[in-house]
């Protein structure tokens, strides 16, 4: 499957942003392959952008990557959320691929645990295929730090698109 992530990036020029962005993905472990731009070619001019060339496609970029994710945390409350811990620490091999699935609701309750792993991942703030927009430069999911370096240096501050598969 092929996920668009958006990093942020404090570098001296695009070419050392991309570099970044680059290195980063590759050394995402959840990450088999990624690509600058790949599939989402279209998605920031040449695959990266300033914020000092284009603030108002940066912020609306990042809205739009937070939602995302915010999207995917609230889908899995709702699919899972009559779920207990209980329920899920006790019966774990009921929520968990241990073999081939009847049908397509049994294959989502199997795949609870999993889901709910990355949900929980997202909402602590840890990088996963999930969570769309990441602070490379801060380490961190919160677009605050970003948009307080582009106060200050607003040339060195870039959003780079990756297309990473698992």
């Amino acid at each position: 499957m092929h996920v668009l992530h958006i990093y942020a990036v404090e570098a001296e020029t695009k070419d050392e942003a991309v570099r970044a962005a680059e290195n980063f993905a590759n050394n995402e472990t959840w990450s088999d392959w990624n690509q600058v731009g790949g599939r989402w070619d279209d998605e920031l001019p040449d695959d990266c952008v300033a914020f000092s060339e284009n603030e108002e496609l940066c912020r609306a970029t990042i809205a739009k990557m937070r939602k995302r994710t915010e999207d995917v945390v609230g889908e899995v409350a709702k699919q899972y959320g009559d779920i207990t811990v209980m329920d899920l620490l006790s019966n774990i091999q009921k929520y968990t691929l241990s073999g081939p699935a009847a049908d397509d609701d049994e294959l989502d309750q199997m795949l609870a645990s999993f889901r709910i792993a990355r949900a929980l991942d997202v909402v602590r703030g840890e990088t996963g295929s999930d969570q769309f927009y990441y602070d490379i430069t801060d380490f961190s999911e919160d677009p605050k730090w970003f948009f307080e370096r582009a106060e200050i240096k607003p040339d060195q501050q870039f959003l780079v698109a990756v297309d990473l598969h698992f």
